[in-house]
This record gives structure tokens, C-alpha cells and sequence, in this order.
């Protein structure tokens, strides 16, 4: 069984509280670490072998993070999480986003391992 290698950027502790209950008992899911500024955030993200990074967001548009993380890592899976509207964005190889609405901790396990291309089912949105 591959890693799924989860960091968490400029999340709110709330968003870091629903990711950490909604992966544990997931074995294939493990969260590196946490970032707050965009530098940190970039530098983690290499050093930890992040598959997707997970960070807050209130817009429906790509947040500049995410396109920064795409560029440096081609590879990489970015889940852009909206608290207040309970929905999630993934971000991969841009331009491609996949919305995700009514994201529940199990939405949020299948979204995480959408946004690293080893999914299953995706909820619809």
C-alpha cells in the first residue's frame, strides 16, 4: 500500500481538526505537517514528498498557493476546503478542478485521494 502524504497549508484549526478526524483510521493516509506562509509552505511541500496539500479557502477561484504548488511540483494534488460553504476544490495539473460539494469527512477522505490520482468513487458536486 502507497502513502497518501498530506500537508496542511494556512489551514484554520478547524479545517485541521476535520482533516486529521477524517483520515485517521485511513492506514494509506498520513498528514507531514503543517505551513503558514507561502515559503514555508513550498519548502515543506518538497522536503515532506507532499502528495496533496490541503488549504483554506473562500473563493471559487484557483488560489494563487495552489498554482504556485502546480508549478513547482508538477505531481502534486491540491484540495482548496471552504469551511463556511462545506466544500472542497482539487486542483491537479492545471487547469483541471473538480468541485465537491457537502464535503463530509468521508467526502473529504475520497477527495484527498482523488487530488493524488488514487481514487475510487468521487462524490458528486
Amino acid at each position: 500500500m502507497s502513502l497518501i502524504r498530506i500537508l496542511l497549508a494556512d489551514v484554520s484549526s478547524a479545517v485541521g481538526t476535520a482533516v486529521q478526524g477524517a483520515v485517521q483510521g485511513n492506514p494509506d493516509l498520513v498528514v507531514v505537517g503543517s505551513a503558514q506562509d507561502e515559503v514555508e509552505v513550498l519548502l515543506h511541500a518538497g522536503q515532506a514528498a507532499a502528495d496533496v496539500v490541503i488549504l483554506g479557502t473562500d473563493s471559487d477561484e484557483l488560489p494563487a498557493l495552489a498554482e504556485r504548488l502546480m508549478d513547482e511540483y508538477a505531481k502534486i494534488g491540491v484540495l482548496a476546503v471552504d469551511t463556511n460553504r462545506r466544500r472542497g476544490f482539487i486542483y491537479a495539473l492545471r487547469p483541471h478542478c473538480t468541485s465537491v460539494d457537502d464535503l463530509t469527512p468521508t467526502a473529504l477522505v475520497d477527495a484527498i485521494r482523488h487530488a493524488t490520482g488514487r481514487d475510487g468513487q468521487l462524490p458528486s458536486g
